[in-house]
């Protein structure tokens, strides 16, 4: 047994640093967050213990997922001012992937921790993706037998203000024998005590003993999964086989009654294993992200330095496109009238007009190709005049 000094809990040191320190739904221990912070873990520490839980999750041969707790606690206790580098987020979706398909642990109440700490944790500001997470666990029956998973989801469907799908889905755990029994039994009477104190009035479509997952799927399930709501999912595969399950459905589903090769035994096709996957949050935060940096006790905080970025010379290179390269400015001709305004035309007189000469257009254009040559008509016809003298054989 430890001595008196050491079982006291010095809320002094807490105090220091009570601005930086994250709650947790569960609560936390006064005496643990005490002596983390009296005894200023380093970073070596806490890679040395963070990598025996490492070695630990590599090397146990029995159930890992009482490893998982452990680690995830231990994280949780001492990252009190909030996950470092995301290592949180990290280590609880390999766990929850780890063990997704894995049909043991579907209602293991500790799984079941795991995913309400996850959705908790960071889906805590975006209720519409909280309500995917919770259907998405419903698809796929996790939780399906624990009072906890219907107690949560229907908190949030009454946050969100859909008290018919909050008892409906009341209505499913106590169908489904979910335990603990009063857990769920005391949850539904408060909800029933909410709904009269805020004269809210609900109408039930059916009889409990109606209801089934199917049913609510149907009814509540035109949420998007992937991307994908519940008709088109149901559009995408073989349907004959849930005709009458759907009949009273809305829904407008094709069937193809000449399809052989669906099974009698198909059920809804979200139940498949395409959708027992989910798009993990760490590969969603793709976007760069301020650091988040503890605060400082008997400091200021002053405004984030911005980077300022090298500002970008103009440089010697050609440009794409310049008007003025290999092109002459236009040339203009000003012929002074008397009495009236000087007239500017746009011609270069000049080159008709060289010195003695006059050139029209054909000749400037040959000029320019170095093909112009003057030709000598005196000369021509001088040679045109003269007679030809005939040629002179000598004799043999």
């Amino acid at each position: 047994m430890g001595s008196e000094s050491e079982d006291t809990v010095s809320f002094t040191v807490i105090e220091n640093e009570k601005e930086n320190i994250t709650s947790l739904k569960k609560g936390r221990s006064a005496k643990i967050l005490h002596d983390i912070i009296k005894s200023k873990i380093t970073q070596q520490d806490y890679n040395s213990q963070k990598q025996v839980f490492e070695t630990a999750l590599l090397h146990h041969d029995n159930d890992t997922l009482d490893t998982y707790m452990e680690y995830i606690n231990w994280l949780l206790e001492i990252n009190f001012k909030g996950p470092q580098n995301d290592i949180l987020l990290q280590v609880i979706e390999r766990c929850l992937v780890e063990f997704n398909h894995n049909i043991r642990y579907r209602n293991d109440p500790r799984y079941l921790e795991i995913w309400l700490l996850y959705i908790d944790s960071f889906y805590m500001d975006a209720l519409t993706e909280k309500r995917d997470m919770f259907i998405y666990l419903f698809r796929n029956k996790i939780g399906e037998t624990l009072s906890i998973f219907y107690v949560e989801f229907s908190k949030l469907l009454f946050a969100m203000n859909r008290y018919d799908e909050c008892y409906d889905f009341l209505m499913i755990g106590i169908q489904n024998n979910a335990m603990p029994n009063d857990l769920l039994l005391n949850s539904f009477k408060d909800f029933k005590v909410e709904l009269e104190a805020n004269g809210i009035v609900i109408t039930p479509e059916r009889n409990m003993e109606e209801r089934n997952i199917d049913d609510m799927l149907l009814k509540y399930g035109n949420i998007k999964i992937l991307d994908k709501n519940l008709e088109e999912i149901l559009k995408q595969g073989p349907v004959h086989t849930m005709i009458n399950q759907i009949r009273s459905s809305k829904l407008d589903i094709h069937v193809d009654d000449n399809d052989d090769s669906i099974q009698s035994d198909n059920k809804l096709q979200i139940f498949q294993d395409d959708w027992t996957n989910w798009e993990t949050k760490s590969s969603k935060l793709k976007e760069n992200k301020a650091i988040v940096t503890p605060l400082i006790p008997n400091t200021s905080i002053e405004p984030i330095k911005q980077d300022i970025k090298e500002i970008v010379k103009p440089s010697d290179k050609i440009l794409i496109f310049n008007d003025d390269i290999g092109r002459m400015k236009p040339i203009y001709k000003t012929i002074l009238i008397d009495g009236q305004k000087p007239q500017r035309i746009d011609y270069n007189f000049d080159l008709i007009n060289n010195g003695a000469d006059e050139y029209n257009l054909e000749q400037l254009l040959a000029i320019m190709k170095g093909c112009y040559r003057k030709r000598d008509t005196k000369r021509e016809l001088d040679a045109e005049e003269r007679p030809l003298k005939k040629p002179h054989h000598s004799g043999l």
